[in-house]
């Protein structure tokens, strides 16, 4: 088994590499097994990690420890994951941008995707912008419009993938999205609700009927987690 990193919204390429299915199969690991999750705990690539370990415990015996290793957006997690013995006996729970966008968006980054063989997608959860319903705004282009005499909009990302994807818009719109970084969905969430924030990022816990009670929100296609 070798270093590994269990994504999101990554289709898997394998378990082993190099190494037959049917040695995959028949694979236990000779201690406990450490899972880093690239998120603070509560949050849904932490709930997600933590289950999976459950359930493999349940179902293998193994002994899995979660631990989360957070910061940047998932980059923290792969700079301390690329660094351990690829035994298997270190595995990590992140999400695609941690893997695709940090490492060319960041300078001196300390790892690359080749680093790390990618075991499977978890779940795939489309970015969403939201606002809150009482706004009126029922798309994106509500809120350019709105924006377009001159109302100020400021907008929450709780990364620079996202915050990028805000510039990029403002480039298109013509609309000049005030940016405030924030700490993950919970972050983007509070702001808005606070009335901190007009719009901000979201991704797992905008479900569609938990949105149709609180938000309107309208998905930019080509962002996914």
């Amino acid at each position: 088994m070798f270093k590994a990193v269990a994504t999101a919204a990554l289709v898997a390429v394998g378990t082993l590499t190099g190494a037959s299915m049917s040695l995959a199969e028949t694979w236990k690991p000779n201690g406990p097994i450490t899972l880093k999750i690239s998120f603070r705990a509560g949050g849904g690539t932490d709930t997600q990690a933590r289950l999976i370990a459950s359930e493999l415990a349940k179902r293998h015996g193994w002994e899995i420890i979660p631990q989360n290793v957070a910061g940047k957006g998932g980059a923290v997690m792969a700079r301390d994951l690329v660094d351990d013995p690829a035994d298997g006996l270190t595995i990590g729970m992140t999400v695609t941008e941690a893997l695709t966008y940090s490492p060319h968006a960041t300078r001196g980054a300390g790892y690359a995707l080749e680093d790390f063989d990618l075991l499977t997608t978890t779940a795939g959860t489309q970015m969403a912008l939201f606002a809150k319903s009482s706004r009126g705004w029922k798309t994106l282009h509500d809120v350019i419009a709105a924006a377009k005499p001159g109302e100020d909009i400021s907008a929450g990302a709780f990364s620079p993938r996202v915050a990028d994807a805000l510039y990029l818009l403002s480039q298109k719109s013509g609309v000049d999205f005030q940016t405030v970084m924030v700490k993950g969905g919970k972050g983007s969430i509070n702001g808005v609700m606070a009335d901190d924030l007009d719009i901000a990022w979201g991704a797992g816990p905008q479900n569609k009927r938990f949105c149709r009670k609180l938000f309107k929100w309208q998905s930019i296609g080509g962002i996914g987690e």
